[in-house]
This record gives structure tokens, C-alpha cells and sequence, in this order.
């Protein structure tokens, strides 16, 4: 996972691109599907800054990582316990693994929110009768 690798690579980061790759975790995975420049801007850094984290993950562009992300929240969508072996094991300590379901429950709202409703591109939601706007 991208994420897994970003907190790997984490300690040895230049500091502009550790801004950058901090903004990505705490808002994992969503924060990677804004533009280069929006990411940029919430890591007070610069979009070469962001391209150079790309390349780092061992991605050959922005949109290769997005397709990435992408494809991490389709899989989690088709199961809600992929990652579940990854949570944290503090001897028995239940309340560890439960916080991180708990954080990764808020994440998941958050892309569903941001994601927006669904409904048909082109076509305006009716009214219904006598609504009176």
C-alpha cells in the first residue's frame, strides 16, 4: 500500500517533501487525489516538491500515484477488512486496533463526503409537485 510506504520512507525525507508526505497520511488517501498545486499549497511546499515525493514512491507522475490511490479505495470498498492484519498488536491491546478501524471509518466518511452524491452527470435532480420554490 502507498500508505505503508509513504510512513517507511518518512524519517528520511527531505523536510519540504516529510510537509508534503505528512499532508498525504493525515488525510489518507483522499489528500492524494487533489491537484498537484492544491497538495502543494496545504504542505506549504511546492508542486516540484510533490513530483519529487511521486518519483520517490516510485511513481512515474502525479497521475500514476492518483490511479493508485484510486485503486486502494476501490479494494477497500469491495472489502471493509483489507489492512486489518496491519493494525497495531501492543500486547493484547484491544484499544490500539480499535482506535485505527475507528480513524480509518473517519477517513472513509470524509472521501464519501468529498466525493459528493450520486446521481447522473448531465441531468438535474426533479421537483417534486407543488414543491414551490
Amino acid at each position: 500500500m502507498i500508505g505503508e510506504r509513504l510512513r517507511r520512507l518518512l524519517p528520511g525525507l527531505p523536510a519540504a517533501e516529510r510537509h508534503v508526505a505528512r499532508v498525504l497520511l493525515a488525510e489518507y488517501p483522499v489528500a492524494g487525489l487533489e491537484t498537484v498545486a492544491r497538495l502543494a499549497t496545504r504542505a506549504g511546499a511546492s508542486g516540484p516538491t510533490v513530483l519529487r515525493l511521486t518519483a520517490r514512491l516510485g511513481f512515474t507522475g502525479y497521475p500514476e500515484l492518483q490511479r493508485g490511490l484510486r485503486a486502494e479505495i476501490a479494494d477497500r470498498e469491495h472489502s471493509p477488512l483489507i489492512g486489518y492484519d496491519t493494525l497495531p498488536r501492543d500486547d493484547g491491546d484491544v484499544a490500539a486496533g480499535a482506535g485505527e478501524l475507528l480513524s480509518a471509518a473517519a477517513r472513509l466518511r470524509r472521501a464519501v463526503r468529498l466525493r459528493g452524491p450520486l446521481r447522473p452527470r448531465g441531468r438535474r435532480p426533479r421537483r417534486p409537485a407543488g414543491a414551490g420554490y
